[in-house]
């Protein structure tokens, strides 16, 4: 399991995520932003599942959203679905996931 903190896509974050069977990625929000949440160290989603999608894990889950910029939750898991990474889904707080047993 690989937990990012706040952070700016980083080239270094898909091979040190390599192959995990969860990556929680911060996703302050959507692409149209991603000049200005870069320039301040956080990530868009589109960004964070495509370092999903480069390191191979087996799901990522969203976090570390942007209240006032982001009023669509769903907007978000949509954008880093849709054609980047398949397993991507929102986290919440007090989330469970159960890390399914490698064969």
């Amino acid at each position: 399991m690989v937990y990012t903190g706040d952070t700016r896509p980083m080239a270094d974050m898909a091979e040190f995520a390599r192959d995990a069977d969860v990556l929680i990625h911060e996703t302050t929000t959507d692409s149209s932003l991603e000049p200005k949440v870069n320039e301040y160290g956080h990530s868009s989603s589109r960004q964070a599942a495509e370092i999903a999608r480069d390191a191979g894990v087996r799901r990522f889950f969203l976090f570390h959203y942007s209240p006032p910029r982001v009023s669509d939750l769903g907007a978000l898991e949509s954008e880093a679905t849709g054609g980047i990474f398949p397993e991507s889904y929102l986290s919440r707080e007090l989330m469970e996931y159960d890390v399914p047993v490698r064969r």
